[in-house]
């Protein structure tokens, strides 16, 4: 089977492609929003992640990480990587 992957519009840019594991680890770091815009790869049509995964809107809310600050970097620095890929 193959994995889906998607392309996210963030800060006005469209950006990826993402596997959704990676999507959903930037919603649970606080990245991306529920209601952030994924397509899926091959497709025209936008829509709000939580209708591609249900972390983060029915999932109970974790326990904040004991290292949030260095998480929320970590994150960062992702995200910051994927934005420089954009052509």
């Amino acid at each position: 089977m193959t994995t889906p992957i998607y392309h996210v519009s963030h800060q006005g840019k469209t950006i990826g492609p993402f596997e959704l594991d990676f999507i959903e680890a930037m919603l649970l770091a606080g990245q991306f929003r529920p209601d952030t815009q994924v397509r899926l790869q091959g497709t025209e049509i936008w829509q709000p992640l939580s209708t591609v995964t249900t972390t983060g809107e029915k999932s109970p809310p974790l326990p904040p990480p004991q290292n949030s600050a260095r998480n929320t970097r970590n994150a960062d620095k992702i995200l910051l990587r994927a934005l420089l890929k954009i052509n």
